[in-house]
């Protein structure tokens, strides 16, 4: 709800400081919300701390992912990304989606399921990245291979309980952006 509050604050803002509206409705007491969120946010130490509790919609389209579709009535929800760079990795895949995960938790009430549908225009790099998903973690701190593979070690991570670990699906999707564009 503290999302939908920041919201309203800076719409309002933007529509009184940049479009000149004169707005019957007065939101200015939304903008004590957003500051209290700010000051909130600035306690936080950790940058992963930040946005997992702090991610939204902004930050979700700014990394590049879309939904596709609507939410189904099984509230699974079908998200898209993009490889225009030819410069995908795991880490930016499942940290990305996790806090997207967790930011609809938020506005939601539920956790969804997803499935996030990568598109990339190299066969290599989808095969690359499967193989990588599969692989045994290996944690440099304690120096040992541990019994659960990468994919599940950005869950492990981020704390996020066993049980919703199969809510999040990647599926890699081989789309020819080069040579259906001629790029």
């Amino acid at each position: 709800m503290n999302d939908y509050y920041k919201s309203i604050a800076e719409l309002y803002n933007f529509q009184i400081n940049f479009l000149n509206y004169k707005i019957e409705d007065d939101y200015s007491n939304y903008a004590n919300i957003k500051e209290q969120l700010e000051c909130e946010k600035d306690v936080e130490k950790s940058p992963k701390e930040i946005k997992k509790n702090y991610y939204s919609l902004f930050n979700m389209v700014a990394a590049g992912f879309f939904f596709l579709g609507t939410v189904s009535s099984d509230n699974h929800i079908n998200i898209g990304l993009i490889d225009k760079c030819n410069n995908m990795s795991l880490k930016k895949i499942y940290e990305n989606i996790i806090c997207i995960w967790l930011m609809l938790e938020r506005y939601l009430g539920f956790y969804p399921e997803i499935t996030l549908y990568v598109f990339m225009s190299d066969e290599n790099n989808i095969i690359y990245l499967k193989n990588k998903e599969s692989e045994h973690y290996f944690d440099y701190v304690t120096q040992e291979k541990k019994d659960y593979n990468k994919r599940n070690s950005f869950f492990k991570n981020y704390r996020i309980p066993k049980q919703y670990w199969e809510n999040i699906s990647v599926k890699y999707i081989f789309y020819p952006l080069r040579e259906k564009y001629n790029l």
